[in-house]
């Protein structure tokens, strides 16, 4: 208790220190004993003794925070004791002038508090009034609203019987073209009367209650108004719902803070009208559209002509083409646009779709009975690796829409059909003929016939007949057919709208909920596994390329060494054929494209690590030299044509047709409309660059494994070549003290070490002729190569050779009519079968450079070359 005591004292001496200490004065420091309490402890308003107590007593021991408060405390006051010391003079001046204003103040009290009571009376009075006042401007509101309530009731009670009396007028001859004009009119102004009647009230009422009585008794009430319904006790709200436009709730009146009774039972009346209106219009345009149809079945069927008084057979007349227009306008006046859809839909749709679906279940019977028969389907969708048995139990299980499909084409989206020719003479941009005060009056704003009444019904009777037959991929080829047939049919639906209705009908609940429905992951998932199943069994199987042109295997125009290249080739165009491709998919489709290219690479790289002896198959012993059909440089060079060929498929070409870019165009060939046309990717490429990108990139991925081919090419051909160039050590022995005369052609290894590498353009024949050239060049400049280095040896050792024997007794080595020593005719020897090397390699366009082998080799023979100018002679004169 002690310890509060003293923790409040300080607290009321801190507070009264911040108070007194003249500002700029600096403060006292803190002694070290309070170190463990900061002083904004003690500085706060909600300072409480007892929790700073309770809370420092835990982190210091209480002997130690008693010392430390009394310690700080007499600090505290001293600091005080010395600041009143140091100000005491002010002090006693301010206390003395204090003194004088509270004896001036004194007179003045008495007024100042009669004022104040005075004032706080006044105020009290002028709060009852104004809250008075208040409740009578809310009572002259609700007045007011009443009286706008009333107005309103009554303006349109008197709208709501011109409409009545309107409705139930005769109009004389129904057969008048004026008479039976003049009605539709009144009727389309009827319409608008309701709609008026509606945006009127709609607004300003909370709750229309609705009762339950018929049409017929509405249509027959007159202007009689029905007993205005009493409030709600319970202050509950009801809602009602006129023409799709739903009119309460607590928060629907705008004047009133309560309901007009009269005016919700008005509205009530009219909603009630309104409902039989609408069904009348209804019936009347149904039957109008009906007739219509009559005279174009009739047309069709070729009658004769009409009797006298009867219209021909064909197009309705203007007239009743008005009164359709002034029919479907006021129907979409009332808010039931989807009341004309469904008439038009009703009168024109639903037969076309009965018989479509005939003679769908026709189509379906025949491949039934022509499956069970054991005949095939003939024009039915089939599997490139399907069989005749699966395609007889896919022709018995499976439906194919195509039949529908046509023939509701056929019926509904032909030049001349019913329904589009009223779509077009009923648009709001006018009809198609007339001039443009007529193209006014037929005109029906917000009325889309032709992805409303055509388009929406054929996909909901898709979904409602074949829900569970058409959108699983059971069978995944008909399920492709299936859907190729229903893009194709939105695609020429979409032909006869107007942009507005494309975008309109593309994102309708109909087309929606259709694009759904279809499990295209599904499919992809099976049609992926198919595909990469078939490549797998090819790969399974050895990698050895046809032995002959005429095996060669078949694909796409092409002609493939190997069955996995044709195989392959197949596949993808399989991929991107109407059979497989969906243009949802493409994304996927060009995955997956890309990924079988990546195994067939994969697989096909394989050839080269196979084992085998390098320079194997060479056959040097027959008539003419060649390479055997199972040697590595004729069967790596097939597999090396292969994979070029279908690089050269992938990649871009400005051809129209041909193997090369065949790939290439077939896929940025089924890139979407949509897409083809859209914006450009984050990295600012079109969508077509860019599948073209990952071609390019897929076919990159197979360069390496034609480098790798190419590089056992060579050193097969290199293998059967630089043995030959052993001969090249035997020369000194053949000049060497035997007096032979000066050699004048090149030794017979040459031409043996040059016909490996002439054999090897025949035998890689089936590559590209430009590849062909470039691997003869290279293994050309790599024969050159080693006879570079065995040149190299040879002058080396003929060179120590020679000082040997110099040393040894001044022999001399020369000899011959020509006075040419022995090493001269070995180095002419070198030269000439380095120059006769050099013209073979240079027939086939291989050429010095850089620091090829062929440069090499005349870099080694250089320095004899002098001897090799100066002692040789052309043939012609070395014989004589």
């Amino acid at each position: 208790q002690a310890l509060v005591e003293l923790a409040q004292v300080f607290s009321s001496s801190k507070q009264h220190a911040a108070v007194s200490v003249p500002a700029g004065a600096a403060p006292t420091p803190c002694r070290p004993s309070m170190d463990e309490i900061p002083a904004s402890e003690f500085d706060t308003s909600s300072f409480d003794a007892k929790k700073v107590v309770q809370h420092y007593r835990k982190l210091v021991p209480l002997p130690q925070l008693q010392r430390s408060l009394r310690s700080h405390h007499a600090a505290t006051r001293q600091e005080l004791v010395e600041l009143i010391n140091e100000k005491y003079a002010d002090f006693v001046s301010l206390s003395s002038r204090m003194q004088g204003v509270e004896r001036a103040l004194k007179p003045l009290r008495a007024p100042l508090e009669e004022s104040a009571e005075l004032t706080h009376g006044l105020q009290t009075k002028l709060g009852a009034i104004l809250d008075q006042a208040g409740e009578t401007q809310k009572e002259l509101a609700r007045v007011r609203a009443r009286k706008d309530a009333l107005a309103a009731y009554i303006d349109n009670a008197k709208i709501l019987d011109r409409a009545k009396d309107a409705l139930a007028h005769r109009w004389g001859n129904p057969q008048e073209s004026d008479d039976f004009l003049r009605e539709h009119v009144a009727q389309e102004n009827v319409a608008r009367e309701l709609r008026r009647i509606r945006l009127n009230l709609g607004g300003r009422l909370g709750s229309v209650p609705i009762a339950a009585e018929g049409p017929a008794a509405v249509l027959g009430a007159g202007s009689s108004r029905p007993p205005a319904p009493p409030a709600s006790a319970s202050g509950s709200t009801a809602t009602a719902t006129i023409a799709g436009t739903t009119v309460g709730g607590a928060e629907g009146g705008s004047l009133a803070e309560e309901d007009s009774p009269e005016c919700q039972a008005l509205l009530r009346e009219a909603s009630e009208f309104e409902e039989a209106f609408a069904e009348k219009l209804r019936e009347r345009l149904h039957s109008l559209v009906s007739a219509a149809k009559r005279g174009w079945d009739a047309a069709a069927a070729g009658a004769g002509d009409a009797s006298p008084g009867v219209p021909a057979p064909g197009p309705p007349a203007r007239a009743e083409l008005l009164a359709v227009a002034h029919l479907s306008r006021a129907l979409v006046t009332v808010g039931r646009s989807s009341v004309v859809d469904a008439t038009f839909a009703d009168v024109f749709v639903k037969g076309a779709l009965e018989a479509a679906t005939a003679a769908c279940g026709s189509a379906a019977e025949d491949a039934r009975r022509q499956a069970s028969s054991g005949r095939g389907l003939e024009g039915s969708p089939g599997g490139t690796f399907g069989s005749g048995a699966l395609a007889a139990e896919r022709s018995v299980l499976a439906v194919d829409l195509g039949p529908f499909f046509t023939a509701v084409q056929q019926t509904l989206l032909v030049e001349g059909a019913p329904i589009l020719w009223f779509a077009r003479r009923l648009q709001s941009s006018g009809g198609a003929d007339g001039g443009d005060m007529e193209n006014a009056m037929l005109a029906v704003p917000s009325l889309h016939l032709v992805p409303n009444a055509v388009a929406a019904p054929v996909l909901r009777h898709v979904q409602k007949v074949w829900e569970k037959s058409v959108f699983m991929p059971a069978f995944p080829d008909i399920f492709a057919a299936n859907y190729l047939h229903s893009s194709k049919f939105i695609q020429v639906v979409e032909e006869f709208m107007t942009r507005a209705e494309r975008q309109s009908f593309a994102q309708s609940p109909t087309a929606t909920e259709f694009r759904r429905r279809w499990k295209t992951q599904v499919y992809f998932s099976l049609r992926q596994k198919e595909a990469v199943k078939v490549l797998q069994a090819v790969a399974a199987k050895p990698l050895q390329p046809a032995g002959s042109v005429e095996q060669c295997a078949k694909a796409a125009g092409g002609d493939f060494w190997l069955e996995a290249s044709a195989e392959l080739v197949r596949v993808l165009h399989t991929i991107w054929s109407d059979r497989w491709y969906l243009e949802v998919l493409y994304p996927k489709m060009v995955q997956l494209s890309l990924e079988l290219v990546a195994k067939y690479g994969k697989w096909v790289g394989s050839v080269a690590d196979a084992p085998d002896t390098p320079g194997a198959g060479w056959d040097a012993s027959s008539a003419s030299a060649s390479w055997v059909t199972t040697s590595l440089p004729v069967r790596l060079s097939r597999v090396a044509a292969d994979i070029l060929q279908i690089i050269s498929a992938l990649t871009e070409s400005s051809a129209p047709e041909g193997p090369v870019g065949s790939l290439s165009r077939l896929v940025v060939g089924r890139l979407p409309s949509e897409a083809a046309a859209g914006a450009r990717s984050g990295s600012g490429r079109r969508p077509d660059e860019l599948v073209r990108a990952l071609l390019d990139e897929a076919a990159a991925e197979l360069r390496p494994v034609v480098q790798r081919l190419e590089a056992c090419i060579l050193r097969s051909a290199a293998a059967a070549a630089t043995p030959q160039f052993a001969a090249i050590r035997g020369i000194p022995a053949l000049y060497r003290m035997l007096s032979k005369p000066v050699p004048t052609q090149a030794s017979p290894y040459v031409e043996s070490a040059m016909r490996p590498i002439l054999a090897l353009r025949q035998a890689t024949a089936a590559a590209p002729a430009d590849t062909v050239a470039r691997w003869a060049c290279q293994a050309a400049d790599t024969a050159a190569l080693e006879f570079s280095m065995q040149a190299s040896q040879l002058l080396e050792s003929t060179k120590l050779q020679e000082a040997s024997l110099k040393r040894l007794g001044g022999r001399s080595t020369g000899g011959g009519e020509t006075q040419v020593s022995d090493l001269d005719k070995i180095h002419i020897q070198l030269c000439l079968d380095a120059e006769a090397f050099s013209n073979s390699a240079a027939a086939l366009g291989a050429r010095p450079e850089g620091g090829n082998g062929l440069a090499k080799l005349a870099e080694v023979v250089v320095l004899v070359r002098p001897t090799y100018e100066a002692h040789h002679f052309p043939p012609a004169q070395a014989a004589s």
